[in-house]
């Protein structure tokens, strides 16, 4: 899934910082506090796990809040495996982010291109 996201941009902190900030914005009063080792290479890596973690406990407490989510986030539901593995969760993740990305490449795009 993560082919989607160029290479050049998954390791650019300031377009993961971006990304976290509209990841923040979307999620509201379930966003966690993200953690990072510091490692440039594992920044995308690290959210997509922390990502799968509080997308397995939204839907283990309130699984029509994850609909909400992806309806907020623009995640069709059909692009949503409803298996309860773990590493559905792991790729649902990805997807999120890869939205969440392509959110934060079109405005900074089209803010460049206003310049």
């Amino acid at each position: 899934m993560t082919d989607l996201i160029p290479e050049k941009y998954r390791d650019d902190e300031e377009i993961i910082r971006l990304t976290v900030e509209q990841l923040i914005k979307d999620l509201g009063s379930l966003s966690p506090e993200f953690l990072f080792s510091g490692q440039k290479t594992t920044m995308f890596e690290e959210l997509a796990i922390q990502v799968a973690e509080v997308l397995g406990k939204i839907r283990k407490s309130n699984p029509a809040l994850l609909r909400v989510l992806l309806y907020k986030v623009d995640i069709r539901e059909s692009e949503v495996s409803g298996s309860a593995d773990p590493n559905s969760l792991k790729i649902l993740a990805e997807k999120i982010l890869q939205r969440e990305f392509q959110k934060v490449l079109t405005r900074r795009f089209f803010s460049e291109k206003g310049k």
